[in-house]
């Protein structure tokens, strides 16, 4: 607008002093201003690609909003599922543990009580296993012996009376050796075995 003015002064100027100066003046005055147009037409193109990427940006910055709007609005939805099920979790711990509620149902004592005699009789049971299992280990152990007792008295019968065959050719003290160490080896086996 200034510049239209200062043309319009120029253009007064020349038609009021038509000289060659200001011909040149007045040609240069008006390529300025077709400089200046162009400039204003390329600044106007440019405010208006501007806008539209400001309005673009608003438009994405208002569904953003509305976006993380609707995310707020689950988090309170969810924190206050959240806070119904950890109440839940909270009351079945108090109803279920004995400590924060002694008044259980008589029931649930009952069947306390019931499993406690029934541990205590699985006890009893076992420790009564363990006794007949020791007291069937000792008979084994003295059946064993007995028998091994039984066996030695018979093969040193035998063997006696093997040798009391064979020795009708021996002299007197060859014999009373001979028994003398039986019975010795006898009386060693039966009171070394108990």
């Amino acid at each position: 607008m200034e510049l239209e003015g200062q043309i319009q002064d120029l253009q007064e100027n020349v038609l009021q002093t038509p000289s060659v100066n200001a011909k040149k003046h007045f040609q240069e005055q008006v390529e300025r201003k077709k400089e200046m147009e162009e400039v204003l037409g390329k600044k106007e193109m440019l405010l208006e690609d501007m806008e539209k990427k400001l309005f673009t940006n608003n438009e994405r910055i208002t569904s953003l909003e509305e976006t993380v709007k609707k995310k707020d609005e689950e988090l309170v939805k969810l924190e206050e599922r959240y806070k119904k099920y950890l109440d839940k979790a909270r009351s079945v711990i108090k109803m279920l543990d004995p400590k924060q509620n002694p008044g259980t149902s008589p029931e649930v004592q009952t069947l306390r009580q019931q499993l406690e005699e029934k541990e205590r009789l699985v006890d009893h049971l076992e420790k009564e296993h363990q006794k007949h299992q020791l007291t069937r280990d000792q008979e084994e152990k003295l059946i064993v012996s007995a028998w091994y007792n039984l066996g030695m008295q018979l093969h040193l019968k035998a063997v006696d009376e093997r040798l009391s065959n064979q020795n009708a050719g021996q002299s007197f003290l060859a014999r009373q050796r001979q028994i003398t160490s039986r019975r010795s080896t006898t009386f060693a086996a039966n009171h070394g075995s108990r």
